[in-house]
């Protein structure tokens, strides 16, 4: 449903992000 696929795409984008936070600490 478009609903399950939303929550998805928003969990993904919530990963990639932290990954990002992640990698800027661990650059620092």
């Amino acid at each position: 449903s478009l609903a399950i696929d939303a929550s998805k795409h928003i969990l993904s984008f919530i990963n990639k992000k932290d990954g990002a936070l992640w990698a800027y600490k661990m650059g620092q």
